[in-house]
């Protein structure tokens, strides 16, 4: 009797798992923009929501999405910026009405680098790219151990083993 060869299920395995630590790199690397971004922007001012830039996108079915990233208006140091979010918005309940005021917090070095309290949609972000680079982890992990158990279960078949 031939013995049964994984090959395919422990390169998928293995692909899941790559792909789940890029997912993982790509996490840590935002976490860490977050974080520098945290500890540069010191200076709390009050900026002006001024709208939505409005980007349409393809969803890669044939169909479009349109996200939509907050820009504000504020002066710091004698000068008035205008600057756009680097995230899009993270749901409905986040919307803002134009001309609404909204704490932010700007880098003295970089007036034009900042941070808004209360977006969180950066956070939402770096969360879904850990829970999926969990789930892919977890799926790759599980897969080889099926086969591992496969080819544990076929050896003993082979030896005779469970057979009357």
């Amino acid at each position: 009797m031939p013995q049964k060869k994984n090959t395919r299920f422990y390169l998928f395995a293995g692909v899941m798992i790559v792909f789940a630590v890029i997912l993982f790199i790509i996490g840590f690397t935002r976490l860490g923009q977050q974080d520098e971004r945290l500890t540069e922007c010191t200076e709390k001012i009050t900026a002006t929501f001024t709208g939505y830039r409005e980007v349409k996108q393809s969803t890669g079915t044939g169909k479009s999405t349109i996200k939509r990233y907050p820009q504000y208006e504020y002066e710091y140091g004698g000068r008035r910026y205008e600057v756009t979010s680097d995230y899009s918005l993270a749901s409905t309940k986040d919307m803002l009405t134009e001309g609404e005021q909204v704490t932010m917090f700007v880098s003295p070095a970089s007036p034009e680098v900042f941070y808004v309290p209360s977006d969180s949609s950066g956070t939402v972000y770096v969360a879904y790219l850990f829970v999926g680079g969990g789930i892919f982890t977890v799926l790759g992990i599980a897969l080889i151990l099926e086969c591992l158990r496969e080819e544990r279960e076929f050896k003993k078949h082979e030896q005779g083993y469970g057979y009357l």
